[in-house]
């Protein structure tokens, strides 16, 4: 990576270096593209996309609604300082 890389990618990130600092850097960067160099060089032939990288074993719970859950979100509403319909409303946040 030469210095005008360098200093365009520290500007984008909004930081300041020293010369010295962005030698190092550069000398990082390029060790980074390396290593993604070499990572793309490797075959992914027949080899499917994941998701996710740990297997999908169904952990999730089946969504059972029963009466005792409608009964406390209704309590729950009833403390809501305002709410509408099955809603708590809230102040805007910007």
């Amino acid at each position: 990576m030469d210095q005008k890389q360098i200093t365009e990618i520290s500007r984008l990130a909004r930081i300041e270096l020293s010369a010295e600092e962005k030698a190092e850097f550069s000398k990082d960067l390029a060790k980074i593209l390396e290593a993604f160099n070499n990572i793309s060089s490797v075959s992914t032939e027949g080899l499917n996309p994941m998701q996710n990288p740990t297997p999908n074993n169904g952990h999730l719970r089946e969504d059972i609604v029963n009466a005792d859950s409608c009964a406390k979100s209704e309590e729950l509403l009833e403390l809501a300082s305002e709410r509408v319909g099955h809603l708590y409303r809230v102040p805007p946040v910007v």
